[in-house]
């Protein structure tokens, strides 16, 4: 089975997935790159994956692109493949979009005309052919399904960062630290929240001293934040941007990560590191990956968007837990082991397709193979669908 990928540019986050494919001894496959890294990708600390010999560069191999999106058995596109998608769609080959949610800003989006527009070229011209969405949130379907689109096209799916090689038992004697370990990982935006997660710090630091906050990144918010974090003595430590392996060793030390994102996050990968490192995920209800990847209570918390009080007590419940049992930070851990890992979607869309190409399938029965995790049919997720109180 010859199977492609078209995105903008490869990263670390998609790397692991690549590499899945490339294990299947029965695919062919190739990652398309579409454009290259950006500058800024580059300062954050990602790595450039263009010389790996699985990798075609769109940006000078044009020809070899398109006779890729018009002969492979099996495409999937990420960003800036447009182009390649109605190729494709013209001689009506499986093909799979890989995307976040498109109503980031809200669904009232819909009724700007151009946006209307947009949307039936890219997703509602093609919803009686062979076209399927890889949900990379939770919020897809039910975005699409707003649009008129069909959710029994749509497939749950993620990003799949790569696991971690220690056991659950090495990982937590890494986080032997003289304070529990809280941290944020991410770029310093007005998105992010990260105010947020410094408040409902210091509410659980006033009956707490033996914690600390440590923020991993930078950007525009990075001055407010500071002044923020200093208005009262607390163990607050901003470490500017680290190097994906820095930053992972970081991951493997803490205990606990927040991330207190709005609905402009659109799925939050650093959710499946912290999981992977046995380190308890707490995050909004608006993360991309929340409603899907975390069940509350039980391999990390879910708190309601701008609620500070809630987020304040869920990290109490964590560190309880921490000092009980560490049955979240295992059940963390776990889910990335058994489910929601590269090796795993990458098996699961191989069995897929074979299944949709052996009987030219059109429609979702094949789509019944898994109950949840990767492949399984999407569910629905409005935004509220978690309960602020």
């Amino acid at each position: 089975m010859k199977v492609a990928f078209f995105s903008n540019f490869l990263n670390h986050h998609q790397y692991p997935l690549c590499e899945g494919f490339l294990k299947n001894k029965n695919i062919q496959f190739v990652f398309v790159a579409c454009s290259k890294i950006p500058s800024e990708r580059v300062k954050m600390g990602y790595k450039d994956y263009t010389n790996h010999s699985f990798v075609v560069k769109e940006y000078e191999e044009k020809e070899v692109a398109e006779q890729i999106a018009t002969t492979f058995d099996v495409c999937i596109f990420g960003a800036n493949c447009e182009k390649y998608v109605e190729l494709r769609m013209k001689k009506n080959l499986l093909t799979f979009r890989y995307i976040e949610r498109i109503f980031k800003k809200g669904k009232w989006r819909y009724l700007i005309p151009q946006v209307r527009r947009k949307i039936k070229k890219q997703y509602l011209q093609y919803k009686n052919r062979k076209f399927y969405i890889l949900c990379a949130s939770g919020f897809t379907s039910s975005d699409l399904a707003f649009c008129g689109f069909p959710t029994s096209k749509c497939l749950q799916w993620g990003y799949f960062p790569e696991q971690s090689k220690h056991t659950f038992d090495v990982l937590l004697r890494k986080k032997t630290n003289s304070d529990l370990r809280i941290i944020y990982v991410g770029r310093l935006l007005k998105l992010k929240n990260v105010d947020s997660v410094i408040k409902a710090f210091r509410i659980v630091s006033k009956h707490r001293n033996n914690i600390r906050l440590d923020i991993v990144g930078d950007g525009p918010e990075a001055s407010h934040l500071k002044k923020l974090a200093s208005k009262r003595k607390n163990k607050i430590y901003f470490h500017g941007y680290k190097s994906i392996e820095e930053t992972r060793q970081i991951i493997e030390t803490s205990n606990i990560l927040v991330l207190a994102s709005n609905f402009y996050e659109g799925w939050g990968a650093v959710v499946n590191e912290a999981m992977t490192s046995a380190c308890i995920p707490i995050c909004s209800h608006s993360v991309g990956s929340a409603p899907v990847l975390i069940n509350d209570g039980s391999n990390g918390f879910i708190f309601h968007k701008g609620n500070v009080k809630q987020l304040a007590t869920k990290i109490d419940t964590a560190v309880e837990n921490i000092y009980g049992d560490n049955s979240i930070s295992l059940n963390a851990y776990n889910s990335i082991k058994t489910t929601w890992n590269a090796n795993v979607a990458a098996a699961r869309f191989y069995e897929l397709c074979l299944d949709m190409l052996a009987s030219n399938e059109t429609k979702n029965a094949c789509f019944q193979k898994y109950d949840n995790g990767p492949c399984s049919l999407a569910k629905n997720f409005s935004n509220n669908w978690y309960k602020k109180n």
